[in-house]
């Protein structure tokens, strides 16, 4: 069992009798992070709540699966725990890009390709720590009134 605290690099956990290699990063919250060739052939709601709800993550983890396009540009699809499919995840582009930034596969800066937007990932390391800055445009999606009988 991994707690939500945990994080592990590079590491295979066993989904449906077949493992996955995958990187847990903790950003306040778990995201295991699934390095793939191609986004496009992934059955994000198959394999999406399988790894979400895996008995590993007592708490659940976000799911996000990764196509590195350059050192310095990714495609991500997310699959966000308790909400399903979305189409963007600041935090998951922010836990995406530190687990290729410690994996060595990413560089400092990676524009972050997501179907909701785009956004740019800044990661540098200070006192042994990575740090990251994100940087994207904030927009309204949804509207509305909700009227509650008490």
């Amino acid at each position: 069992m991994i707690s939500d605290k945990d994080e592990f690099l590079d590491s295979d956990l066993i989904v449906e009798g077949k493992p996955i290699k995958m990187t847990l990063v903790n950003v306040g919250n778990p995201h295991a992070v699934i390095f793939t060739e191609n986004i496009e052939h992934i059955d994000l709601n198959e394999i999406g709540p399988m790894i979400e709800t895996h008995q590993a993550f007592p708490q659940k983890a976000n799911v996000h699966f990764v196509n590195i396009i350059n050192r310095n540009e990714i495609e991500m699809i997310t699959w966000e725990r308790g909400a399903g499919f979305t189409l963007a995840c600041g935090t998951g582009a922010t836990a995406c890009v530190s687990a290729g930034f410690k994996l060595g596969k990413l560089d400092e800066e990676v524009e972050v390709h997501l179907p909701g937007g785009e956004l740019l990932i800044i990661v540098f390391e200070m006192d042994e720590e990575v740090r990251v800055f994100m940087e994207g445009e904030a927009v309204l999606v949804f509207d509305g009134v909700m009227e509650l009988e008490i």
